[in-house]
């Protein structure tokens, strides 16, 4: 695994779920939110390719059960399907109507 760049590199590296009890003796565990106690990350996969990660946090240790990380995984999988979509759909979009106001040439939405 990835060293260094801890739960969410480690997911992202290796399209793999992960689920973090204990973040005191997790070793991959990098802090970030105040009062996280574990954690649960997820990956966003389409066409096999790792898009980025859903990561949850809790100030609870051993929060998250075997049905959290189901429901995490069906829901990064809807997530990195949306994300495509709307790629896709913003790319459709300049190709159509250049110059549109929507959408500036980095194909970040713009009023």
């Amino acid at each position: 695994h990835p060293q260094g760049n801890g739960i969410t590199g480690y997911v992202a590296a290796s399209g793999m779920s992960y689920v973090c009890k204990d973040v005191e003796n997790d070793p991959l565990f990098i802090p970030g939110a105040t009062n996280c106690k574990s954690s649960i990350t997820a990956p966003l996969i389409l066409h096999d390719q790792v898009l980025g990660t859903l990561n949850v946090e809790s100030p609870g240790p051993a929060a998250f059960s075997d049905s959290d990380l189901q429901f995490l995984e069906i829901f990064a999988r809807d997530v990195a399907f949306a994300l495509n979509s709307q790629c896709f759909c913003a790319k459709l979009h300049r190709s159509r109507c250049p110059g549109n106001c929507l959408y500036d040439d980095g194909g970040r939405q713009s009023l």
